[in-house]
This record gives C-alpha cells, sequence and structure tokens, in this order.
C-alpha cells in the first residue's frame, strides 16, 4: 500500500461526531497521515462548542488522497464561502476518494 494523505477539512459548528466516528477508523490505515484542514489555523468550536485545532490551513495541505467533510449545523454557511468550496472542489479532483 501506497503512502495516504488523509484530512478533513472542519469549519465552526460541524458535528464532531461526523469527525471522530471517521477518524476513528481511518487514523488506524498503515502508512497514512490524517491531519485536519481549515481556513485558519485559529481553533474552530463544534455546534456544542467543542474547540478542534487544525493542522494546517487549506493553502498548506498537500493533495490528499482521501478528503473527508463532516456535516453539522455549519455546512449551511460552509456552504456559502466561495474559497472553501473552491478548496473542496480542487482535493476532490486529485482525491481518490471524498466522503462526508
Amino acid at each position: 500500500m501506497a503512502f495516504l494523505n488523509i484530512g478533513s477539512v472542519i469549519f465552526p459548528d460541524l458535528d464532531q461526531v461526523d469527525l471522530s466516528g471517521p477518524h476513528e477508523v481511518l487514523s488506524r490505515l498503515p502508512d497514512s497521515k490524517w491531519q485536519l484542514y481549515a481556513r485558519t489555523k485559529d481553533p474552530i468550536a463544534d455546534m456544542k462548542g467543542l474547540r478542534f485545532l487544525p493542522d494546517a490551513t487549506l493553502e498548506e495541505a498537500p493533495q490528499l488522497d482521501i478528503l473527508h467533510i463532516p456535516g453539522g449545523f455549519g455546512v449551511d454557511a460552509a456552504m456559502q464561502d466561495p474559497v472553501l468550496m473552491a478548496w473542496i472542489k480542487r482535493q476532490a479532483m486529485g482525491a481518490q476518494l471524498v466522503f462526508t
């Protein structure tokens, strides 16, 4: 198996279980690295106030092999962010798998 770059994009008011559930499974893949990406490196609060610290900004992200997009109340606002949507589109074009 080749090395896999796996990443989740995070945004305000995401649902933490939609992030932590897939992380629990996919972070165990051998020869892989999972990171969190966001517009900035500032902490991101989920819909209940739990905060996550991004590993890198969107601009710092390599091409991901697996792109994960969590759900939650913040999805509607995230979908209105043209920078985030353009990044997801670019990443999706080169990814082996995109899921939410």
